[in-house]
């Protein structure tokens, strides 16, 4: 698996990898709210005639990478 790219709803399932990845979504989604860079809403709020943008995390594992938490 290292140096492969995995989709981060896998990396969750796996003990072995979510102990890594689920915290550090964590924190990267705090800091994509904290700056504004995404904010979320309900379904109900959606403008008629304007498309969802769902995104697809794809995380690339490097063993020789730091963790930063």
């Amino acid at each position: 698996m290292m140096g492969e790219k995995e989709e981060y709803r896998h990396l969750i399932k796996d003990p072995k990898t979510n102990v890594t990845w689920d915290p550090a979504m964590g924190v990267e989604i705090d800091r994509l709210v904290n700056t504004d860079t995404i904010r979320f809403i309900r379904k109900s709020d959606i403008p008629k005639g304007r498309k969802v943008v769902y995104l697809k995390i794809v995380v690339d594992i490097r063993e020789h990478k730091a963790v930063i938490l």
